[in-house]
């Protein structure tokens, strides 16, 4: 993270070295996974820091919102949640003061009344679009989430929704067969679309941290996720 001098020409340069010994499987080398180069405002929000937590109807909203200008910025940070039909369901907002040079953490708790629950059979998954503005906005981010509960009870085993559910899964790696360790988004779609044909209703990520896309696809293909690292 830069922040770039105006007017100056720069030189951007990725590179990877892999000098350390390999483990026991191939776990690729090189970049095999998306890289992006994110351009924003001054005023914006940290993508790594934006966290949705959805808990039955109740949905913490969460994000840190960074000041790079020279001056003292008053933020508004906004919600919009949508639902699996592009409609608007709720919006809530709250105003901060950000110093310059400085970061702020902001916090929203949403209610959503009759919210349609995630689940294998049925995948519906909320939008979410972020914004900060100081007046007009300087930046927006988008995320999909789904709402569920879960409870563990030693009478009833594991319930998902207040359903007690068996998880009959397998354990994947995070390569994608003869295509290797690059993760091609189609690639992960489809994987995960033949493991639910075939009754899989959840899956264990061996020994690797999986894709981004590959958690969006069990997401909204409907599988339950132990995502391990190592």
């Amino acid at each position: 993270h830069h922040v770039l001098p105006a007017g100056e020409e720069n030189t951007l340069s990725v590179c990877v070295k892999n000098e350390g010994k390999n483990t026991r499987w191939y776990a690729g080398s090189g970049i095999y996974r998306h890289v992006w180069l994110i351009k924003t405002p001054a005023l914006h929000l940290d993508d790594w820091s934006t966290n949705i937590e959805a808990i039955s109807e109740d949905v913490k909203v969460s994000s840190l919102i960074l000041n790079e200008s020279g001056e003292n910025k008053t933020a508004t940070f906004t919600a919009e949640i949508y639902d699996s039909e592009n409609k608007l369901v709720t919006t809530k907002s709250l105003e901060t003061t950000v110093s310059s040079g400085k970061e702020e953490p902001v916090v929203l708790n949403i209610q959503i009344s009759d919210a349609k629950k995630w689940s294998p059979e049925t995948p519906n998954l909320y939008k979410a679009v972020l914004s900060v503005s100081d007046g007009e906005t300087t930046d927006r981010y988008s995320t999909k989430f789904g709402i569920r509960t879960i409870e563990f009870s030693a009478e009833k085993g594991f319930l998902l929704n207040g359903v007690p559910t068996l998880l009959r899964g397998g354990c994947v790696h995070h390569d994608n067969g003869l295509l290797g360790a690059a993760s091609f988004d189609r690639a992960e779609e489809r994987r995960i679309q033949i493991l639910k044909n075939n009754g899989f209703n959840a899956v264990r990520c061996s020994h690797n941290i999986p894709s981004e896309h590959f958690l969006y696809a069990c997401d909204s293909i409907g599988l339950m996720v132990i995502d391990e690292a190592f």
